[in-house]
């Protein structure tokens, strides 16, 4: 991430406005950092928390600059490719619009808000510019983090009820389980059962998700609720994103667990509307 007075430079040259008139506080340590720019977290002038997106200035010209090389090279060796390169282009041009964001990520909440009351969108606050959008926080855990935690701590659990647990994809069942399960009722066998089916693949997605194995809670882990309702999440999910892609024409380009968020009130939210394509 780069330094915070950099960024309150450019919040200030972008949106014309003093800094210190916009925010009575700003947290200096970003909630997420990329390539292209870094959200902080702030608290407006008037007390509703915000989230502060801001792009470099030097992403829009370096983008431009990369293209028009790849463009002169495609153009001599691979031809064909020049109308899905131009198609790429133009969805990166679309992604660096924050004004397009902000009117998308609007739009998007917009349609939501009565259609799927579960699924929490953020609505841009104040007039965006194209290298600073501000909109409604939403608070907690990315979905990605919270399905970690949830293994993490079904993992724990079974430890502690005699199951060794090696790592995700690999479930060992100790003497002691095994006796449980000879001795339990019909029901309790087969609620032990799929809550290890269920570990097993929360531990192969998040290991596909993002490359590596979850590691076990040590007896120093933090014994908290940590529960996720992966079948409501999963309806959720499916429910605005078909009421979006049949009832509205939008298509979110860009839905990775990264972009989803666990809302300490059970529903579920959406972040990052850089790359909603209309039909």
């Amino acid at each position: 991430p780069r330094p915070v007075e950099g960024v309150k430079k450019i919040i200030e040259e972008s949106l014309g406005t003093r800094f210190d008139d916009l925010f009575s506080s700003f947290d200096e340590t970003p909630l997420g950092a990329a390539s292209v720019g870094q959200v902080h977290r702030a608290v407006l002038r008037d007390g509703r928390e915000v989230a502060v997106k801001v792009q470099y200035p030097e992403v829009a010209e370096s983008f431009f600059v990369d293209f028009k090389g790849m463009r002169t090279v495609a153009s001599m060796a691979l031809p064909a490719v020049l109308p899905a390169l131009k198609a790429v282009q133009e969805t990166f041009i679309k992604e660096m619009d924050f004004t397009r964001e902000a009117m998308m990520m609007d739009r998007v909440a917009d349609s939501l808000a009565g259609a799927v009351p579960d699924v929490f969108v953020p609505r841009s606050v104040s007039q965006a510019s194209n290298q600073v959008l501000m909109m409604t926080l939403v608070p907690g855990d990315t979905l990605l983090d919270g399905l970690k935690r949830f293994a993490e701590a079904l993992n724990l659990d079974m430890s502690a009820a005699g199951v060794k647990v090696v790592h995700p994809s690999h479930i060992i069942c100790s003497d002691l389980a095994h006796g449980l399960l000879a001795q339990a009722t019909t029901f309790q066998r087969w609620v032990l059962e799929q809550r290890l089916s269920l570990l097993n693949c929360l531990g192969n997605t998040y290991r596909q998700l993002v490359g590596e194995e979850l590691k076990s809670l040590t007896n120093e882990g933090t014994a908290v609720n940590m529960f996720v309702d992966v079948h409501a999440t999963a309806k959720r999910i499916c429910a605005a994103f078909g009421h979006l892609i049949l009832r509205e024409g939008l298509v979110l380009g860009d839905p990775h667990p990264g972009n989803m968020m666990l809302l300490p009130d059970g529903r579920l939210g959406l972040i990052d509307f850089g790359q909603v394509a209309s039909a």
